[in-house]
């Protein structure tokens, strides 16, 4: 499908590099580029369009602010030389934080997770559309996001799925376990499972979301993960002996 998309920034530069870059995505069609907010404001309630790449720091109104001037905004991928940031426009549940320079292989992975945003969103609104398929190039693979941000600890952490063990469920908060330590945030499994898509990751027990490639040992209906035993629901272990083993038993 096609994301249509507007690009606002104050520096030229910047506005020719994203631009320039959206060119070379065949799904993204840009609508029109703006040098700051106030100049946005009206292309955006004209041409509808479905993303947004928005700088925060430009003059008179900031990024941010903008976002908030919109009763329904639509997608927001920010573009910013400011980490400092990052929390804050989590907060306006932008869609992702680009910090600059970006390179084109950060451009390209947000710009799919916008893509697949807007297709998991035309079911809920009753779009009737063909089934698309994408053209991939011969040695090319289907790009999964290999990384999540979470909120803990008054910080904003970034969780690659390569260092995620597990999440265990506790009372209105869940732990995550990754080789970097412990992180402790307020979510549910259920946001989490939703929130991360990813072949390896899988909801395995009411109070478990695991990463099947870090199993290391099955015990019983018991997965052991980092010295950890992992249980698994009876419902659930069918599935999760289908996509954990595959057909590799040998013996």
């Amino acid at each position: 499908m096609k994301v249509r998309c507007l690009i606002v920034d104050d520096e030229p530069l910047a506005r020719e590099g994203l631009e320039e870059y959206a060119k070379d995505v065949p799904f993204l069609e840009v609508l029109g580029t703006a040098s700051n907010a106030l100049q946005a404001l009206p292309m955006v309630q004209e041409l509808q369009p479905d993303l947004l790449f928005l700088d925060i720091e430009m003059p008179k109104l900031s990024g941010l602010d903008f976002i908030r001037t919109l009763a329904q905004p639509p997608l927001v991928i920010l573009t910013t030389a400011y980490p400092a940031y990052a929390l804050e426009g989590f907060e306006l549940e932008v869609l992702d934080y680009l910090v600059k320079p970006i390179t084109f292989d950060r451009f390209l992975k947000a710009a799919l997770r916008a893509q697949r945003r807007l297709q998991d969103r035309q079911p809920e609104q009753g779009i009737d559309t063909p089934e698309v398929v994408e053209k991939v190039e011969v040695g090319e693979q289907p790009t999964v996001a290999d990384y999540f941000f979470i909120k803990a600890d008054g910080r904003i952490e970034r969780i690659t799925i390569a260092d995620f063990y597990y999440a265990e469920a506790m009372q209105n908060y869940i732990q995550l376990y990754t080789r970097r330590g412990r992180f402790t945030t307020l979510l549910s499994l259920r946001e989490l499972e939703a929130s991360v898509p990813h072949p390896d990751l899988m909801r395995v027990h009411k109070s478990f979301f695991a990463h099947l490639g870090q199993v290391t040992t099955v015990d019983g209906r018991q997965l052991v993960i980092a010295d950890r035993k992992i249980p698994v629901s009876r419902a659930k272990w069918e599935a999760v002996e289908t996509r954990l083993l595959g057909g590799q038993l040998l013996g």
